[in-house]
């Protein structure tokens, strides 16, 4: 068999429980939902990955900050296990 790029049989997929509070759970109507992510996948590629599962999570999940075991993460974390990855999103409030 043949690799291309196309071909995604030989690379290792993730399944991520993103967790979402707030306005995102109501916009999803659920408290989390599972993401499949390539191995060594970074933030951006997980965000990517769920909007195009919940687009209406698109403006929210661009202006939210993601936190991995209760620590929040940048943009450059790489996924490589398994994770359960929290979606932050803005708060207002006075």
């Amino acid at each position: 068999m043949t690799t291309t790029p196309l071909d995604n049989s030989t690379q290792q997929w993730l399944e991520i429980e993103v967790r979402l509070f707030a306005a995102a759970a109501q916009l999803a109507g659920a408290r989390s939902v599972t993401v499949s992510v390539p191995w060594g996948s970074c933030v951006p590629q997980l965000m990517e990955r769920l909007i195009a599962q919940q687009p209406q999570l698109k403006a929210l999940a661009e202006a939210s900050r993601w936190a991995v075991d209760a620590d929040f993460v940048t943009d450059d974390f790489m996924i490589e296990q398994p994770s359960i990855i929290a979606m932050i999103p803005p708060v207002s409030g006075g």
